[in-house]
């Protein structure tokens, strides 16, 4: 039985979320292109932090958030003993001259994570696909 419901699936306007990590070129490409394009659906992983508004911090690099849509995200008071990473997904778009992240839904992966491994595992997973579309398919 098929669910008909799922609008969802049969938008055009709806894009997977991409993944980058906000330190990496491929971001910073992105974010110049967003000026011409618009906005992006991406996710993306690091600390949230509160410093006047709040950020996604991931070595050395921030990101403005935009937590509205996003319920229970507020680890401050979570009282958390040492930080977590957060997957988070979202709308990435300018506001005010700079990238803002809108958080749609997010994940708290926790503190034990592999940064090395998980970032080879993105890698590898962007050649594959980056493979796979190359391919010449026959039907």
């Amino acid at each position: 039985m098929i669910n008909n419901n799922l609008k969802f699936m049969k938008s055009k306007e709806i894009s997977p979320h991409e993944f980058y990590f906000i330190n990496e070129n491929l971001f910073s490409k992105l974010v110049s292109t967003m000026k011409e394009k618009g906005a992006f659906n991406i996710s993306t992983i690091g600390f949230i932090e509160f410093d006047y508004a709040w950020y996604l911090n991931f070595e050395n690099c921030r990101l403005l958030l935009n937590i509205s849509r996003a319920s229970n995200l507020n680890p401050v008071t979570k009282k958390e003993k040492y930080p977590s990473y957060y997957m988070l997904y979202g709308e990435l778009k300018m506001e005010g001259g700079q990238p803002v992240l809108v958080v749609q839904f997010h994940r708290n992966l926790g503190d034990k994570i592999e940064i090395e491994a998980f970032k080879n595992v993105t890698n590898k997973k962007r050649e594959y696909v980056n493979e796979a579309l190359n391919q010449e398919f026959l039907i």
